[in-house]
């Protein structure tokens, strides 16, 4: 029996599933191995200590623990979200002197994103427009259609300030006292 559209029979299926598993096994022995060697590596180191010397805490299983792995996962920045409001500047040619007020700026966006260059990201017409593509993270002020945020866009982080993006990164032209965005 053939899988549809794939070309694959069942037969073929697990037979690939059964050199995962060996291979899985392999590798969780390999893994208890190590440990083992590791832990006679630190039995040893003891032994030849001399008795007055502070022994150091060398057990090994602290470091392989699951839970600990999983708490650094948790812990990394992807996971933690800071609120991002994204002003487009009204003309392509607005200079960098340009004062930040509605006659040169608007809001477009509110974005809940873990850094500046993922608010960047967010805004960006690759796969369509940013603004009509349904991002639950994206709040869009104004029409669904906008252009990509690009250099000499600000973007405001709260308890931060405001960034104005140019061609080597992010530059605070004013920092945050504790106020809100401006809604230009």
């Amino acid at each position: 029996m053939y899988l549809k559209n794939w070309g694959v029979t069942a037969k073929d299926l697990l037979k690939n599933l059964s050199v995962i598993v060996k291979t899985s096994r392999e590798i969780v022995e390999g893994i208890g191995n190590h440990l083992e060697q590791k832990e006679q590596e630190v039995e040893t180191t003891r032994q030849d200590l001399p008795e007055q010397a502070p022994v150091p805490n060398l057990d090994l299983e602290d470091e392989y623990e699951i839970e600990e792995v999983e708490e650094i996962v948790d812990d990394t920045a992807e996971h933690f979200s800071q609120v991002v409001y994204v002003y487009h500047a009204k003309d392509s040619k607005t200079s960098d002197a340009a004062e930040f007020n509605e006659e040169n700026y608007t809001l477009v966006a509110r974005c809940e994103s873990s850094n500046l260059a993922d608010a960047f990201g967010r805004t960006q017409n690759i796969e369509g427009s940013w603004a009509a593509g349904g991002d639950v993270d994206v709040t869009v002020y104004g029409p669904k259609r906008q252009r990509s945020s690009s250099v000499g866009d600000v973007f405001f982080v709260e308890d931060e300030g405001y960034y104005k993006a140019n061609q080597d990164g992010w530059v605070l032209f004013r920092e945050a006292q504790s106020e809100k965005p401006i809604t230009v």
